[in-house]
This record gives structure tokens, sequence and C-alpha cells, in this order.
């Protein structure tokens, strides 16, 4: 589970501990260790703490400088500024873990050129890095580039209009654009209407006249553009001439003298290539998929299966001569950075040079994820789970698979990877008095998570398919322990995969798993009372459900317990749309407890 795989190494963990113990509140002064060198990284890493997961970070030795306070951490950015979660909104500290922006917002864009965007109910926000808001807007920012931001409003007849503005807010371009694109170089591509796009200057003067049917993005000095609405797509430059012509079904723009193109863009028979300024192949278009790595660097991908090309790829590496450095043995690549890019081959992940071949930095590492480089220090994100090695592979900090509950009471967390599409991570208690009623709870929940519905699809390495699962402790109070299990079903060539979410409801005493109808008394027609209760809450939010497709809750009914409710829970679709993810009511005890056992052994289990 997440925050059992982001524990630290024993002694750092007690030390962690105890000084949690002695400063427990002050973000700016539950430090560890002193960082008065900014020069020195910072890495996120976590504590498990009272059944809740807490980020903070740690320097190279994996002491924690930051202390865990945070729910959630992102790396620091280039100007020493980092994303934390307070729950569900975002803030900004420095590295001295103080808070310069604090944690409101629903989203913040990374900071370009000094300023960051973000947004939340109030609207959009330019903030410094000072924390300091320079102005805001009740609709759409957009992050500067060239020195300006697109910005958007909302005309008299209810359409977005986009146009730019300064630094400190100022409009310098009015809104009058259906679309538009960020400036290069001084330069920017809007659209006026159907048919009708321009090239402007940073004075919103039109510099061409685009009457094309679709005009994208530009790219050195070239920009994409389709004639009619069924025509290919070719080149113009910047005075409108066509410099190559059409003859792609997609196209990218220009980066360092190429483009990825495709001669079909449907899948499963897209075909992509990359070609130079003047429309040559440099790489033919055969590949299922052209990934650009960065530093003249590209994977190649073929399918899987070649009769089955949603099964994802397998890649090759080539550069930017065209020349294929390798087979293709890769099953996934990141993108290089200091001549270095991280790759997998289903049973580990490791380094590669940029001619392709094994880097001699470190072995591998067990699982299929991604290595970063920090300057010396490498972060390893493996199996969803964090861990930071020297160049050595010497483990610097990683998580722990076991974690106390209780006095005397764990949890162990198991994985179980098959192959490269399944990775299910379930838990075992441990600490048990009665070692009968452990191993009975266990078989209990790895069932639930291993063996399955979807346990057909993990007894070889099958290529349609994607299935991942956690869990996390939800509650825990006398004898009852919640535990969620949360993931992610995704068959390839799906619009979209599903989201998995149920509980389970332990007695640790008894060993009992219960359901929804033990919390209530034989005698009562709980159903209908519940019934009625999720009705009148549909009807309060018409909009936000299907009212028809409500039919009431069943013998499986998903649902968790904490202290003072009870809440129900409906799939994706089930009731609403897919945005809605999983619809919840809560019930609070005090409306239903006329029909509460209240002398039952599930409400006895945690009262």
């Amino acid at each position: 589970m997440n925050w059992v795989r982001k524990t630290n190494r024993l002694i750092i963990l007690i030390v962690t501990c105890l000084i949690a113990i002695i400063l427990p509140s002050c973000r700016i002064k539950d430090r560890a260790v002193s960082n008065e060198d900014n020069s020195i990284n910072l890495f996120p890493a976590s504590i498990y703490e009272n059944s809740q997961e807490k980020w903070g970070y740690i320097n190279r030795e994996g002491v924690f400088v930051i202390m865990p306070t945070f729910t959630k951490t992102e790396d620091f950015e280039d100007n020493g500024l980092a994303l934390v979660w307070d729950n569900d909104k975002l803030g900004i500290i420095d590295r001295d873990g103080k808070l310069i922006i604090q944690e409101k917002f629903d989203y913040i864009y990374p900071f370009s050129e000094g300023i960051a965007i973000a947004d939340n109910e109030s609207g959009f926000k330019a903030i410094n890095e000072k924390g300091q808001i320079i102005f805001e807007a009740n609709s759409f920012i957009g992050s500067f580039r060239d020195g300006i931001a697109l910005f958007s409003q909302e005309s008299t007849d209810g359409k977005y209009l986009y146009g730019y503005i300064d630094k400190l807010g100022k409009i310098i371009i009015q809104p009058k654009y259906e679309n538009a694109e960020n400036f290069i170089n001084g330069k920017a591509v809007v659209k006026l209407g159907e048919g009708n796009y321009e090239l402007i200057d940073k004075t919103g003067k039109t510099l061409t006249s685009l009457k094309y049917y679709y005009v994208a993005s530009m790219g050195e000095g070239l920009i994409t553009f389709r004639e009619k609405s069924e025509d290919k797509v070719g080149y113009i430059d910047e005075n409108g001439e066509v410099i190559i012509p059409p003859s792609f079904d997609y196209a990218d723009a220009f980066k360092n003298g190429m483009a990825i193109v495709s001669m079909n863009n449907e899948k499963p028979d897209a075909k992509y290539g990359l070609i130079n300024n003047k429309g040559e192949y440099i790489i033919k278009p055969e590949y299922n998929e052209i990934k650009d790595l960065g530093e003249g660097m590209f994977a190649l991908g073929i399918p899987l299966d070649s009769d089955w090309t949603y099964s994802g790829s397998k890649y090759a590496i080539a550069n930017s001569n065209g020349e294929i450095l390798t087979d293709f043995i890769y099953y996934g690549v990141s993108n290089f950075k200091d001549g270095l890019a991280s790759a997998n081959d289903r049973v580990s992940t490791f380094f590669i040079t940029n001619e392709g071949k094994k880097s001699d930095i470190i072995k591998g590492v067990e699982g299929i994820g991604e290595l970063v480089f920090f300057e010396d220090v490498i972060k390893a994100s493996i199996d969803d789970g964090l861990y930071y090695m020297d160049k050595q592979g010497e483990v610097l900090w990683r998580a722990s698979s076991n974690y106390n509950i209780a006095q005397e009471i764990s949890i162990n967390e198991i994985k179980f990877r098959p192959n490269r599409n399944v990775l299910i991570y379930y838990p075992e208690i441990l600490g048990l008095s009665d070692k009968n009623i452990q191993e009975e709870i266990n078989s209990k929940l790895k069932e639930s998570f291993v063996f399955g519905e979807f346990y057909s699809i993990r007894t070889e390495d099958d290529l349609d398919y994607n299935f991942q699962t956690d869990f996390t402790i939800k509650y825990y109070n006398k004898d009852l322990l919640n535990i969620e299990k949360t993931g992610y079903n995704y068959p390839f060539g799906a619009i979209h995969g599903m989201p998995i979410k149920s509980y389970s409801h332990i007695n640790l005493k008894s060993g009992k798993l219960y359901s929804l109808k033990d919390l209530f008394k034989s005698d009562m027609d709980y159903k209908e009372r519940i019934d009625n209760i999720i009705k009148n809450k549909i009807n309060t939010r018409p909009d936000d459900y299907f009212p028809e497709a409500f039919r009431g809750i069943n013998e499986e009914q998903t649902f968790i317990i904490t202290k003072d409710s009870l809440y129900i829970y409906f799939a994706p679709y089930e009731i609403a749309s897919y945005a809605a993810g999983f619809p919840e009511f809560e019930i609070p005890y005090q409306d239903i407890m006329d029909i509460i056992d209240t002398d039952g052994e599930l409400w006895s289990s945690f009262n």
C-alpha cells in the first residue's frame, strides 16, 4: 500500500519519530537537520503515522530535513520551491519548509518565467516566487511564455474568447480569438473563425492571414496546416507559403529540425516516421509509435503482438541521423538527461546510454518503473514504490513493507506481479494472538485482492489487459479494521479503464468480515430506509446523478464505516457519469440509530 512503501529504514525511522514527538506542530522548525545550504538536494519521502501517510523531505543521508506533515509532496523545482498538499488542496514551500503559498488551491501549474498560475473556486491567480498574488482573473490564465500569457474571457453570447496579458495582469491583446497558441519568438498563431487564422505579433498586429481549414502551432518557423477538412496535413512558413506539401495524416511541430509525422493517425493502423525540414524521411513511417526522448534520441515502437496492436509496444533506440542502434528490446523508455535514460525489459529497470546500451551505473533494479538522477542520488520509482540510491546502488532510503497499527499488530504489504501488466499489493495482518484467526483473515484478504474476478488474466503474460490494485487503512478502532482496496482495470483498446474501490471490514478479534446488513437489527427493513435516504439526496441534486438508474442498494453494497457516519458508495456509471467517480452518500448514525443493532457484533467492534 502507498503509505507502507514509503517508510524509512529502521534507525532513521526511530530518529524521525523521536523528533516528531518533541517538535509536533511547527513546519518550519520541525527539522532533524539544518538546511542552511540551499544547494543541497532534498527528496520527497514519507512515514505512516496514526493511520495516515505523511510526507516531508529527506537529504541524501535519508534523514528528514523537512518533517513529514504534508499529505503529499513533489520534487523541488529549479527555483527552490515545491508543491505540497494538505488533503486535496495545494500550496508551495521553500527549502526551509516555509509555506510561501498556503494550501488552498485545487491546482498549481509549474513556475514559468518566475510566475505560477493557481486556481480554485474563486478563480485563477498569478503568483510570484515570493508567494505574492500579482493579479487574478475569473477564468483561464495560461503559463507565461515569451513574457506574456493566454487568458480567456466570456463574451456576451456565452462563448469564451482568448487574448493575452503581461506579467502585471495588463491586457495587451484583447480577448477576441476563438483559439490561440502561446507566443514563440514574438509570434503566435490565433483563430478568428472557421477557416480564418492569423499569425500575429505581441501588439496583436496581423503579420500573415492564413485562410485554411486548420492551422496549428508553430515550430522553428514552420506551421502545420490542412487546406480542407478531409485533406492531408503539411507545413507552411510564416508567410503562408507551402514548404512541405500536405501528405500526412498527422504532423507534429518541428523541434531541432525534425518532426514526427504519421501516414495514418487512426489506431490501430497508425504508422509513424520522422522527417527533416525539407519533408524528407529521416526514419520511414513504419512504426506504431515514435517517442521523442530528447537529446536527439528516439524510441521506435512496434506492437508486442502483431495481431493485437493495442497490446502496447516494445522499443528500439534510434538517433537523429536515423540510425537504429538496438533491436526492439525495451518495454518502456524515459527521456534522456545528460546522456542517460531509464528503460526496462519487463523484469528489471536500468539506465541506458545514448548508444542504446545498458549503462554500467548500477546493474539495474528488480521491477518496472523509472530511474532519475538528481546529481549523485538516483530516485527509483519502481512498481509504484519509491526509494533512493547512490551510484553504487546502495539504498539511502526506502519504504518498509511492514508497519504497526497497534502495540502488537502490524500490516505487511505483499507484492504480486505475475507479468508486466498486473501489479497487485495486498495486506497481510501480523501479530494477532489467535494464529488461526490471523490465517483465516489473511486468506480472505488474499482472496479479495488476488483470486478475484480478474484472476484468469494473471496466469500468464497477457497482452490485452492492465490491472492494478493497492490498499490503504481507512479506519481502525477497538477491534474493527477497515481496509480500502483501490485500483484500475483497463482492457487495451477501450476508451478508458475502470477504477476500482471496495472495502473490507474486519473484526480482528473474531476474524469475521462484515457486510452492510450486519450493522442493522434483523427485524428492520434497513434497505428501504437507506434507499429512501439516498433517493432524497439524489432528488435534491438531480443534475449530478441518473435518478432513474438508482434501484436500491443490494446485498453486496459497497460501504464504509467511520467513527460518526455510514457511507454508501456506487461505482462509476452505476448512478452517475464516469466523471462523477464513485458517488458517495454520508448517513450519520444519529439519523438511523433506531435501526442500528447497537448490541450487535459489528457495532460493538468499534464502539
